[in-house]
């Protein structure tokens, strides 16, 4: 845990990107609206910080000795740079002027907590020597509720979308065309053009990644960060990150809608989570809506499929139930749709019984 007495009055909301960035960090800094501790953890004496302490100065560095992306002061770490072109590379900084950081410790430290994909672990402790987390608005919303996540693999033909009605949902793309879910979710930056039209009549909520939500719809829009490093190599990277946020303030994880959709159920707080049209394979065509006899690909989008396992892997997420039993993912226990269904009805009546 990471704690300090007091919030900060303002969250930080910061972008440095470019090619350097990629290169010395392996990743682009992106976060946006995320907690601010003020006072807090002694950075020389927390393990955190011993372990991503290059990663800090490096950061500190892009925002005391650039000033409108270029270069104004000298290094403080010159063994970091090897390079004299890369020592003069412009940068580009959104959010906060370089200026105005000034050094700053409590805006670099809980930056680097938040880039570093760990801002679950950011705590106020208060004067009565109590602790309180600040979350995301969305962190836990729906904390212990079962959620349906509707994906678009052809296992899905024929299935009724209404047997959901009542039920908490998060549908992916082109299921918009077909069904109002109680939740909207979009990555690709073109879904909310190519859907224009159904999401004009949609008014439920959208969770979206950058540059992807609908302007025009009467939904709730709630835009969030996607992870980049998750599942693309940039700069010397030789692998992609495997941080897995615990919060929205950090940012999504995986590349494609389905990781994306189920690391969304996951910090909403669903309980339990279930898969449809998880597919990863082609059956006369990708999706639940087309049929294309030419196209059955065994192994389909791959890189997407292991961001979805990886998610799978890790030890603090809820029960996750794959209703698809030819799917190729591996990392979750099957449970016939039916069956859910039918025993969701069944505890329904029995409760509406008991009342009586």
């Amino acid at each position: 845990m990471l704690f300090g007495p007091r919030k900060g009055n303002v969250n930080i909301s910061l972008t440095i990107s470019g090619r350097l960035v990629r290169q010395k960090l392996t990743r682009e800094i992106v976060v946006s609206d995320a907690l601010k501790i003020i006072g807090g953890f002694y950075v020389g004496k927390t393990s955190f910080f011993k372990e991503h302490l290059r990663f800090m100065d490096l950061v500190h560095e892009f925002l005391w000795c650039y000033k409108d992306g270029v270069r104004y002061r000298p290094s403080p770490n010159p063994g970091y740079w090897l390079s004299d072109e890369d020592y003069h590379e412009p940068i580009k900084v959104l959010g906060i002027q370089s200026q105005a950081f000034q050094g700053n410790e409590d805006t670099l430290r809980s930056l680097v907590v938040h880039a570093a994909g760990a801002g679950d672990r950011l705590h106020v402790f208060d004067s009565g020597g109590r602790t309180y987390q600040m979350r995301h608005k969305l962190d836990n919303l729906y904390e212990g509720v079962p959620i349906f996540i509707i994906s678009t693999g052809t296992s899905l033909r024929g299935f009724d979308f209404k047997r959901l009605d009542g039920k908490l949902t998060i549908g992916i793309n082109r299921v918009i065309e077909y069904y109002h879910p109680s939740i909207m979710h979009f990555v690709d930056v073109t879904a909310h053009q190519t859907h224009a039209r159904a999401l004009r009549d949609y008014n439920g909520m959208i969770i979206a990644g950058p540059r992807a939500a609908p302007a025009e719809t009467h939904a709730n829009v709630f835009v969030v960060d996607r992870r980049i490093d998750t599942f693309e190599l940039s700069g010397d990277m030789t692998e992609t990150s495997k941080i897995v946020a615990r919060s929205f303030n950090d940012g999504l994880f995986g590349g494609g809608g389905g990781a994306t959709a189920l690391h969304t159920a996951i910090l909403l707080g669903g309980n339990p989570i279930y898969l449809l049209g998880y597919d990863y394979y082609e059956d006369n065509g990708s999706h639940f809506d087309e049929y294309d006899e030419s196209r059955n690909q065994k192994n389909l989008y791959e890189v997407f499929f292991e961001s979805v396992e990886h998610l799978g892997r890790q030890e603090w997420v809820p029960p996750i139930y794959n209703c698809n039993q030819r799917s190729r993912l591996s990392c979750f226990p099957y449970r016939d749709i039916d069956e859910v269904l039918m025993s969701d009805s069944a505890s329904y009546a029995q409760s509406v019984g008991n009342a009586g």
